[in-house]
């Protein structure tokens, strides 16, 4: 039986006796290399497959699957097919540096992992954004708007909610700001939050309390390094004891419609007004709760204009990495 180089999928010879089982069985080998697994590294066969049923196998595989260390295998109907499968003397191919580069999605973590040549590796994610590119150390400001640099004061009595647009993934050490106006006796909380869809943050990912009696960029330092995927987020800033100016930037109607569109949950109707965007602001009475408190929860809030009200300028905050 003739076979291809280093993967062992079947070859139809001139003359074949009974085409069709040597056709479906390399029809089986290309659904194993086209279809997500289930798991990775698994060594014991499962009792019950399905068909179709596909996996990535461990270094160490037993039963039916003995002899095919670190081979993708699928159920077939009676039997497992395999990938790599066998070469042209019927002896199982090993998997090894001929193999790099092979690749499966796992249906159980949601990732691709790729084959070295010598393992089964989660595939590191595109890094081709601002932010891959920063050194340890570096800020990344999260709100890229047009316009002029202002001072923009929080209230004691209002939250205020911006986005925190992020172009790659990252490790961050710290949420910051830069204070233009100090105060004395003056502090701001600053909460980074999912972003559940337009008008919907969700639980609070990072949080902390930066002293603003001086003026200058403020790290509120985290207790652990946070990664952060690429995407959009809620930035919610709070003045506490007295009002504090932090560093903002003009709205326009580039940064501020934009804003608009995601951050309320009726953002283009909104928009249709020609709103100035930016920021949005909530009494803390209209909170969940009825209060705030740093790294509250907001999952079920829904920001729209029945609860917001516009705000000039996007409080900036960045982003030190790690």
């Amino acid at each position: 039986m003739t076979t291809s180089a280093d993967l062992g999928i079947y070859y139809l010879a001139g003359q074949q006796a009974q085409p069709e089982i040597i056709h479906n069985s390399a029809l089986n080998q290309f659904q194993v290399l086209l279809s997500g697994v289930i798991s990775v590294g698994l060594n014991t066969p499962p009792g019950s497959p399905a068909q179709g049923d596909t996996y990535i196998l461990g270094a160490s595989p037993t039963g039916a699957w003995s002899g095919r260390a670190n081979c993708l295998a699928g159920y077939f109907g009676t039997g497992w097919v395999f990938v790599p499968g066998n070469n042209s003397a019927g002896t199982p191919i090993a998997m090894g540096v001929r193999q790099e580069g092979l690749r499966a999605w796992s249906k159980a973590d949601d990732k691709t992992y790729v084959w070295s040549g010598s393992a089964w590796a989660a595939a590191a994610a595109s890094q081709s954004g601002v932010a891959s590119k920063l050194a340890s150390g570096d800020y990344y400001l999260t709100q890229p708007h047009a316009g002029d640099w202002i001072s923009s004061s929080l209230s004691t009595a209002t939250s205020f909610f911006g986005l925190a647009y992020l172009d790659a993934d990252i490790t961050i050490s710290a949420l910051s700001i830069a204070v233009v106006t100090a105060a004395a006796s003056s502090s701001v909380d600053v909460g980074l939050y999912q972003f559940l869809g337009c008008g919907k943050p969700g639980v609070c990912l990072a949080s902390g309390t930066a002293t603003t009696t001086t003026t200058g960029v403020k790290d509120i330092t985290l207790g652990s390094p946070l990664a952060l995927t690429a995407g959009v987020y809620f930035i919610m800033t709070h003045a506490n004891n007295n009002s504090v100016a932090i560093a903002s930037a003009a709205a326009s109607a580039t940064g501020g419609d934009r804003d608009t569109t995601l951050l309320l949950s009726n953002g283009f109707a909104q928009l249709a007004q020609s709103t100035e965007g930016g920021n949005y602001s909530i009494p803390d009475a209209s909170l969940p709760g009825g209060a705030y408190t740093v790294g509250m929860n907001l999952t079920g809030l829904t920001i729209s204009t029945a609860n917001a009200t516009a705000s000039a300028g996007a409080r900036r905050v960045a982003f030190k990495k790690q």
